[in-house]
C-alpha cells in the first residue's frame, strides 16, 4: 500500500510584502510499500496569493522523494495579513483505492513598502535642512546685504 507523507512545506521568501514574486514547494515522500499512482497536490486558501492551485505528478515510487512548486505573487489589491492554506495530496494505489494526505500552512503578507523608505525622505529633508541654516549662517541670504 502507498502512503504519502508531506515532508516539508517551504515558503521562498519567508517573508513577502504585496507584489512579491515567490515559490512554495511542497516535498512529498511515499513512505508506503507500493508506488503512488494519478498523485495530485492541490492548494486551496488564500485568494488572490497563488498562481496555480494544481500540480500532477503521476506516479511517486515507494521511498521516493518528489516536490511541487507553486508560484506565490501576493495580489496588490490584498489587506495585509496571514492567510491560511490547505495542502491535500490526492493518490491511488494499484486497486484504485484513493488516499489523501493534507497538511495546513500559514504565509504572512506584509504592506508593500515604498521605493524609497520614509526614514530616508525625512533624513534628506533634515540634511537639505541643516546644509540650508549652515548656508544662510556662512553665506547669508541672497539678495539681502550684510
Amino acid at each position: 500500500m502507498p502512503r504519502l507523507f508531506i515532508k516539508n512545506i517551504q515558503i521562498d521568501p519567508q517573508v513577502l510584502q504585496k507584489g512579491d514574486e515567490g515559490l512554495m514547494t511542497v516535498t512529498l515522500t511515499n513512505i508506503g510499500t507500493d508506488d503512488a499512482l494519478d498523485v495530485q497536490v492541490v492548494a486551496t486558501g488564500g485568494k488572490k496569493i497563488l498562481t496555480g492551485t494544481l500540480s500532477s505528478l503521476g506516479v511517486v515510487k515507494r521511498d521516493a522523494v518528489e516536490a511541487v512548486l507553486f508560484g506565490v505573487y501576493p495580489d496588490r489589491s490584498l489587506k495585509p495579513g496571514s492567510f491560511s492554506f490547505l495542502i491535500t495530496a490526492t493518490y491511488r494505489d494499484a486497486n484504485g483505492t484513493r488516499y489523501e494526505e493534507a497538511r495546513t500552512i500559514d504565509i504572512e503578507v506584509l504592506k508593500e513598502q515604498p521605493l524609497i523608505p520614509t526614514e530616508w525622505l525625512i533624513a534628506a529633508g533634515v540634511a537639505a535642512g541643516v546644509l540650508l541654516v549652515l548656508y544662510i549662517v556662512f553665506k547669508g541670504i541672497p539678495g539681502v546685504s550684510r
